[in-house]
This record gives C-alpha cells, structure tokens and sequence, in this order.
C-alpha cells in the first residue's frame, strides 16, 4: 500500500493525521489545547490579518508572522500553530527540532501551555520525523502554502457536518472538491493532504515535477497531455500505474523512490533531465540560479517572477546569461554558442526586476498576458525539442555572453544610424546606446535613473571617451578630421594643423587598443603641462635629447608652439603637435613625426617633471587589460555633404578596413601628411530624421557602410497616458495614420513630443504640445495646405464646427463686408488655428471618434 516508506515508518504520522481529521476538521477541536478552534470564525481572522495582509517587508518568515497576528485572538493564533503542525507533517528534509521548536513559537504568542502528554503525542521526534522531502520552495515560500491551508479551512468550514464526512471518506470526491482551493494546482500541500488523508490511494510524491516525470516516463504521457490534465486526473493515473506494478511485482509494498521502481523513472535515459526544470519546481530553480539578487524580494516579486519563468519552461525557451551582473536574457542559445537569440531581457534590481521588451521597459509587476503570450507566440518559430537551460546550466567561460573587446566589436555594430520621424527618441537613445557600449556595467546598474546616466555620459564626454557633434550644410572636412587654423601674432598670421573631432578620437582609441598603462595617464599629464603654460608668465624651457636647448608656449588648440634658443625668431614657426608626442610616448616609431627633436624633447619633460610612466608594451598588466571602446555621435548625420565631410575616410569606417581588420587601410592626411586609420573600438552613432531626408536620398556610400535602425513611433508607451478623458496613445496613433495615407510613414510624428504629459497631464499642457509643436510640424509638411492639415486632425469627420482645430479665416459676412457683396472669392481658401478647440478635450477626442 502507499503507506510503505522503506525505512521511514509512516504509522505514527498517518494515525494522528486520521485523528486531526475527525476532531478538528469535522468537530473543530483543537488538539494542543482544550478549545474549540477549527471554525469560521477564527478562520476569518487569519484571513483579515495575514492572507489579505501581506508583510513586504523586512524580516523572517516568523518575525513578520508574529507582527501580523498581533491583533488577532488568543485562539486564532493557536489554529495558526495547528496549522504549521498539519504542513510539517510530512517533510522529512526539515528536522524534528526545528518542527517543533517553529510550533511551539507560533503557540507561544497564544499565552497557552502545551502539558507534556500532548507534546509527546504530537512533537515528539516520532510524530514529526517526516516522509519525504519537500523542495526548497516548500520552506522559502511557505508563507504561500499557509495562504492555502487558510482557504482551504475557509472553505472546508462551510460545509455542514455531512458533506465534511462523505469528502473525508472519499478520496476521488475530495481531491475534486480541492480543485475549487485557489492555487491548488501549484501547492505541494495539496499532495501531502491527500497522502495524509487517503495513504491508500495517493503516493508520498509532494513535487509536481516528480509526478509528470513519473507519468511521462512510465505512463507514456506527453508533457502536453501531462500540462493539460487536472490534478485530481494525475492522481488516477499514479493510482493505476500503482496497481498495474502491484499486478506485476507481486506486491504491495512500492514506492516510487525505493527499488524496483526508483530506477524506472529516476535518471533513466528516456527521462534523464536536460535541465534542471525536469526534476525541481520553478521556485526552487529561481533560488538556485538567481538567490544572490532575490533574497529581499517581497513575496509578490516572487510570485510574478515565477509566473513569468514558469512561462518560459513550458514553452522551452532558455533564461541564459549575459557579462553583466544581475542581467539575464530569455531566448534561445545553445550551451556552446557565443550569442543566443533574445526575446527579451531580465535585469534584477534592488527592489525591482526591469523586463526590456520591444524597446520598452517595465516592472514586472506590471507584466500583463501580453508577454506571456508573446514567450508562447515566440516559441512556435523557435521551437526545440529539449527542456529549457537555466544559467547554471551554461559553462561561465563559453556559454556567458561576452562585451570585452571582442564581445563588443562582434556584437555591437561599429557604425550604425537611428533613423526615424522626429520625436522618436533618436537623439535621446543615442545616450544609453553610448553608455551600452563605453560602459555596460554603469548603464545596466541606473538605467533607469536617467539623471545619473546622463551624468555619466557628461563625464564621459569630457573625458573624450564619447564624441558629439551635429552635420549641417556648412560642416566640413576641416571640422571634422584635420585643417589648417590660422594664427595672428604681432601683425604675423601662421598656421597650424588642428585636428578634428574624428581625428582626435581615432588617436586616442588608437591608443588603447594599444594597451597601454592608460591612455589617460598620457591625456593628464599633457592637460597638466597645457595648464602649467596657460599660467605661467614666462615661457617653460625644455631640451632635445641632444641638449639643444628650446623653449614652448600653448596658446590652444592641438600644438605647443616651439621657440628653439638657437634663433632669434618672435615667431620661428616650429610646433610640437599632442597627437604626434602621444604616438611617439605609445609606438616609439618616430617615422612621420614632424619637428622630432622637438617631440622628442617634449616627452622626455613629461616623463621627467610631470611623472609620466614609462610605456613598457610587453607588461603583463597591459595585456590583460581590455581595450577601452570610444563612441562618435553624428547628430542629424544627413544633413551634412558626406563626400566633402567624410572625404577618404568613408572607405576607411568599414569594419574590414580598419585598423586590424582582414583588409586594414590607412591613408595619409592632407595637411599634417600623418597617417591615420580607424581602429576597432571606435563605434560611430548617427541619428538620422526622414522628415528632412528619406532613406533613399542618403549617400549610398552613407548607407553601403552603416547599419540602419529604423525608430518609428511608439504609441504604447502613451497607452497609461489621459488628460480629462483624451486618449493619448490612440490620439497619437489616429493622426500617424493619417499622415501615412496623406503623405508617408516617413512624416509621421514622434511619441516623445507627447511625453511630458505623464508628469502633467493636463489639458493646458496638451493645448501647448499642439499649438508650438504639432500644428507647426503639420504646417511644414503639408507646405501650409490648411485643409489638410484639418484632415489629419479629423476636423472633416467634425459635425461641430468649433471643435476643428482649422477653420476658415473669413465667413461670408466678413467678406461681403471687406470686398461688397459681388466680389468672389478664387484661389486658396484663407484658414487659421481655432484657439479655443486647443483647449476642448471633445476637439481632441474628435481625432479618432466622429463627434
């Protein structure tokens, strides 16, 4: 029969489990004191003060018990220790002790005594030794199982003493009835009050996933076939599974984790696990992988975490792991590939976990059945046939998902463009995208604290990590790589060669990549000197390596002017360019540099009064080190001349042509005839509006070498946003179809323009956002065609006249009065803005309904 445990004897268990039947379910006593406590009404307390009172705090499971049940009775707090008796009952992964010491807590609260008869008979090791284990979610989350032992009680109460003997007498009919018990399904209590119950017909099997392996691989069920049947339909199946080995062995005594039939199901090839879903809950997988950043989480955190990986197991799909602390994707990657295929992003926080989906990020406590159902959507054209991987399952050298050098330079597109309407958020995202390259760590820990991000990205900038810099029509070569910037001293011009943004950066990623000490240590000491010579009245003296000696000066810029002692020249015309003295202090090549003595001489003072290291390229701490990424944003990059702006460079931004690169080009400068090649870790972001350029128009040799990330409105990020009853998503979205069949997508108008409603949002500030804003966008793009412009804002569909946004600017009376009554009027109909439908929430709502 059930009852056979192998060495664990059930006896004692199961015959106070009968008598707890029948004396608290059905007569209500308690059997720790002399009360009557097994009703309604101290149900309903425990109902009030712990299940509809959950403590997110902080504390123990028992710390935040005993706050909960402060107010709560005497006897109330009793049913409450009755209760942790009935759910420790059966787990023998959970000492005696520690069983009855957690009781005896609980009871205490009480201000009754326990006399020693009782306690032996029902806390004593014996009583409380335990059958089988339960999994760690058992006891992590068993604040969950109390929740279904209250409503289960709640409901078993109700019934009148009839009804409650002929369930307790029927094992078919009471695990039916238990089907009404909200979570019942995914509560291991609920296994164990059957095995108490009826240990004739029910195994000592508490983990679901235990019973589907046992049903999978004996039974010949499917994992769909197991998914779909209720609980009370798997108890059946064991049952007769049981009987049909009873038939064939001869014997009753069996049990699903002894020989014989331990080995049948049990690490068999057929059911060998293929990952840890197949053998353990989620919850006990979640504390597994992920303990370290879920040990403060609120059980509700819990709760929507589980459901959402719960989600991902059924469907097959992997939660794997990427090099940044905290972050998991879900997708699809094999244990061997270097990049998986996502569909979504997990990000664990303090006190939260971000879900980044189709480019928005949310709580996931405000997850709704829409991921769900894409996880499931997803899976279909991503199908396998293994279990889901976990990140425990992935090797940490080979299976984690790099953004070192190479993870960077793979992974990250080197040259890419956001192109989009305007009001998309090119510019915007060009911040985190940044960051996500310069520097991951930062962004995944206060992404969503877009003033420490921005802040960084500052600090960054001025470190010249990130460069900016916005196309127009007059920006040219010279401002963007290297021209000639004239000087005038005394009456005398000079000129000299200054680098340009592009130039400057490929140097100094040229540099790192170069691994170097640090490519900083070089940018400080040379700030130090530049600071030293703006200060100083007298020009500072320096040496060449021949003991020559010369004096600089700074005056801005890239160069250091030189004045060499041997002549007696205000104004000899020497330079010392930064760019060349850094390439000297990293390579030691001194092929191309101008005015090398000079260079050189410079150097040796950095080195000597300014502290500067020595460069040693062999040093183990240089190879190491990762090479530092560098980013170039080119804001509105279309509205500049790419041949002029670009010039010979173009063919150089490829990712084959750049400096270490299968095909590497360099090519020499027109004015400093330095030469230059772009490195590896320079990554070049631009922002494109097709308002002003469509795809089409851009340079082919724009568009050969970039990669184009298309950014289009996104109406569902406005979709919690109202103003006295407007709609703004679908206000947004109406007008963008409008605008698509009265023009093109490429004119449609951003969600952003409409973002700063979520902090106010009032009809005053939406009246602003149109007036300054939308109308003007309009205007331009139907070139002041009024009557379309009323189109796309619906104003044709309007029965009333004074909800348009655009009405005519003269009535019939007006102009009979200005011109006389027989002057007609031809051409362009005059229009003008209607101010007061600005502020009408119905001349809004008109947009997407007839009104």
């Amino acid at each position: 029969m059930p009852k056979f445990c192998g060495k664990r004897n059930s006896e004692f268990l199961l015959k106070n489990a009968n008598e707890f039947k029948q004396n608290c379910l059905i007569e209500g006593n308690s059997f720790l004191t002399d009360s009557v406590i097994w009703t309604s009404e101290y149900c309903e307390e425990l109902i009030k003060y712990f299940v509809d009172n959950p403590d997110a705090g902080e504390g123990d499971f028992f710390t935040k018990l005993e706050t909960q049940l402060a107010e709560t009775s005497n006897n109330a707090k009793v049913l409450v220790a009755e209760m942790l008796w009935l759910m420790f009952l059966c787990p023998s992964n959970t000492g005696a002790v520690s069983k009855r010491g957690s009781v005896e807590r609980v009871f205490a609260w009480s201000g009754y005594k326990i006399d020693e008869i009782t306690k032996e008979r029902y806390l004593s090791d014996n009583a409380l030794t335990g059958v089988g284990s339960a999994g760690t979610a058992y006891n992590t989350m068993r604040w969950r199982e109390l929740v279904y032992l209250i409503r289960f009680t709640e409901l078993f109460l109700k019934l009148d003493k009839s009804e409650k003997e002929a369930l307790l007498n029927n094992h078919i009919k009471f695990a039916q009835w238990l089907e009404q018990v909200p979570d019942n399904e995914n509560r291991q209590l609920r296994h164990m009050l059957l095995f108490l119950f009826f240990p004739d017909f029910n195994e000592r099997i508490f983990g679901n996933t235990d019973r589907r392996s046992i049903l999978v691989t004996l039974a010949g069920l499917t994992k769909p076939h197991y998914s779909k049947m209720k609980c009370s339909e798997r108890d059946a199946a064991l049952l007769n599974l049981r009987k049909e080995f009873e038939q064939e062995l001869g014997t009753t005594k069996l049990d699903y984790y002894i020989e014989p039939l331990k080995s049948k199901w049990k690490n068999t090839e057929v059911n060998e696990p293929k990952s840890g879903y197949d053998s353990k809950s989620v919850i006990e997988l979640i504390y597994e992988n992920f303990e370290v950043f879920i040990k403060d989480y609120t059980p509700s955190l819990l709760e929507k975490l589980e459901g959402l990986l719960k989600s991902t197991c059924d469907n097959s799909l992997d939660i794997y792991p990427v090099n940044i602390s905290g972050q998991f994707r879900i997708g699809r990657k094999e244990k061997k590939e270097t990049h998986g295929s996502p569909l979504c992003l997990i990000n664990f926080q303090k006190n939260d976990i971000k879900i980044s989906y189709r480019g928005k990020k949310i709580s996931i406590t405000e997850i709704t059945n829409h991921l769900t159902e894409a996880i499931s959507e997803w899976s279909k054209s991503n199908s396998t046939s293994r279990d889901s991987y976990w990140p425990n399952d992935y090797d940490t050298k080979e299976g984690v998902e790099t953004r070192g050098i190479q993870g960077a330079v793979m992974s990250q597109s080197l040259n890419q463009i956001l192109y989009g309407p305007p009001g998309t958020g090119k510019t915007y995202n060009t911040i985190n995208k940044a960051l996500e390259i310069v520097d991951p760590d930062f962004l995944a820990q206060y992404e969503d604290n877009r003033t420490k991000v921005k802040d960084r990205f500052d600090e960054l900038m001025e470190k010249n990590r990130i460069g900016f810099v916005t196309f127009h029509q007059s920006f040219s070569y010279e401002d963007f790589v290297e021209g000639l910037k004239a000087e005038s001293d005394a009456g005398q011009v000079s000129y000299s060669v200054e680098s340009g943004v592009f130039k400057d950066l490929c140097e100094r990623a040229e540099a790192a990549l170069s691994d170097i000490i640090s490519v900083d240590a070089f940018e400080e000491s040379i700030a130090k000197l530049q600071e030293i010579s703006e200060e100083a009245n007298d020009r500072i003296e320096m040496e060449t390596i021949r003991g020559k000696k010369f004096e600089i000066e700074y005056a801005g810029g890239t160069t250091f002017k030189v004045f060499p002692h041997s002549t007696e020249s205000t104004d000899p015309k020497y330079v010392a360019s930064i760019a060349n003295v850094r390439k000297l202090y990293l390579t030691g090549s001194k092929k191309g540099i101008y005015n090398v003595s000079y260079v050189e001489g410079l150097l040796l003072y950095l080195k000597k009064h300014l502290n500067l290291e020595e460069y040693a390229e062999n040093s183990e701490t240089h190879k190491n080190s990762k090479p530092q990424q560098f980013v170039l944003i080119i804001d509105e990059i279309n509205r500049g001349n790419i041949s002029n702006i670009f010039g010979e460079l173009i063919t150089l931004i490829e990712p084959s042509k750049r400096a270490g690169g299968s095909e590497s080009l360099s090519v020499k400068l027109p004015y400093s005839k330095d030469p230059l090649s772009v490195p590896l870790n320079l990554h070049i972001i631009g922002t494109m509006n097709t308002a002003d350029k469509s795809l089409a128009q851009v340079d082919i040799a724009l568009r050969r070498r970039f990669e184009f990330v298309e950014m289009m409105p996104k109406h569902e990020l406005l979709d919690d946003v109202e103003v006295d009853g407007i709609k703004i998503a679908k206000l947004l979205k109406t007008i963008n179809q409008r605008i698509e069949l009265l023009y093109d997508r490429e004119h449609t108008i951003g969600h952003s323009f409409f973002l700063p409603l979520e902090d106010e949002p009032t009809i005053k500030r939406l009246a602003k956002i149109f007036e300054l804003e939308i109308l003007p966008l309009l205007e331009e793009y139907f070139f002041e065609d009024w009557e379309r412009v009323g189109q796309v804002l619906g104003d044709h569909l309007k029965t009333d006249a004074s909800l348009k946004f655009i009405e005519e600017k003269f009535t019939d009376t007006s102009i009979a009065k200005l011109m006389g009554p027989e002057w007609q009027l031809e051409g362009i109909t005059p229009y003008k803005r209607n101010i007061e439908a600005l502020n009408n929430p119905e001349a809004y709502m008109g947009v997407y309904e007839a009104l």
